[in-house]
């Protein structure tokens, strides 16, 4: 877990936080889905894809909303992130 980056905090656009972010050449915003935090990243230390939380790797003993098990289930939507992670080692889903 050692490489396992806490996800940063998020403030709500148009506060007075985020004022200038669509300033930038490139800003990429998402939508925050059923109230929980997850994330996916390749990790080439552990030769695979991990499943994170807001501020901790996922497990089967430490799961956020069953989104560890559903990242091992084998759905072809967990497939597809699986393959994206693996092909983008660099970014955090």
């Amino acid at each position: 877990m050692s490489e396992f980056k806490k996800y940063l905090h998020v403030e709500r656009l148009g506060s007075e936080e985020c004022e200038g972010l669509l300033d930038n050449d490139t800003v990429y915003v998402t939508a925050k889905v059923d109230g929980s935090n997850g994330c996916v990243y390749w990790s080439e230390k552990a030769g695979g894809v991990m499943v994170g939380s807001r501020n901790f790797e996922l497990s089967d003993a430490e799961d956020n909303a069953y989104f560890y098990a559903w990242m091992e289930s084998g759905a072809d939507e967990a497939k597809l992130l699986c393959a994206y992670c693996a092909a983008h080692p660099t970014r955090i889903v």
